[in-house]
């Protein structure tokens, strides 16, 4: 039996503005960039807008890249992370405090 995922982005009053469709055992995260690249709100005059304000998603789409995406087109993203990632940006966060400290020892008094 073949399944297929929708990808969709709406707007807060969930009308559609871009979707994406894949087959079902393909994976979320690799789909999120594709999605936002395909909105275009038009205005009254100009050209189309194409970046959101800010992006919530569930933990499928929460990666290194897709948040690297967000802040290079500075959007606010609202996805919660899985609990591998978190676990790993906490230690980045103590190596870091620990490098600090240890620099800050370094220096004469």
């Amino acid at each position: 039996m073949l399944t297929t995922k929708t990808h969709l982005a709406a707007e807060r009053r969930c009308r559609p503005l871009s979707f994406v469709l894949t087959p079902g055992q393909a994976a979320d995260s690799p789909r999120f960039v594709p999605v936002l690249e395909g909105i275009k709100v038009r205005g009254p005059v100009g050209r189309p807008r194409t970046r959101p304000g800010a992006v919530a998603a569930d933990k499928a789409y929460s990666s290194r890249a897709n948040r690297a995406y967000l802040r290079r087109r500075r959007i606010r993203g609202v996805i919660p992370e899985k609990a591998d990632q978190a676990a790993t940006s906490y230690l980045a966060g103590l190596h870091l405090c620990g490098a600090v400290i240890w620099i800050r020892s370094l220096r004469p008094a």
